[in-house]
């Protein structure tokens, strides 16, 4: 663990992004509690009606690397791959 924490923190485009990642989680991780909140207590909604919201997008997370890697577009998952790799590179 303190050698991958070395690579990170000695790596300025992977510290950038650990730290862009941790305060999106932190903040977006609070949004969805208040959310749930606002949702039961002032909207109203049934807690079982939220659960289903909520999974409803946790299935198109999983579709949507399934779309990319099985897509009709011809060479999407390539064009994906090479702006991937030239954003690692700059």
């Amino acid at each position: 663990m303190r050698e991958g924490l070395q690579v990170v923190l000695g790596n300025r485009l992977l510290r950038s992004i650990a730290g862009c990642t941790g305060t999106s989680n932190l903040f977006s991780s609070a949004v969805q509690a208040v959310l749930v909140l606002y949702a039961t207590r002032d909207l109203g909604l049934p807690p079982e009606l939220l659960g289903l919201a909520f999974g409803a997008g946790s299935v198109g997370a999983l579709v949507a690397p399934l779309w990319v890697l099985l897509s009709p577009v011809r060479g999407l998952r390539e064009q994906l791959s090479r702006e991937t790799a030239q954003f690692n590179e700059g």
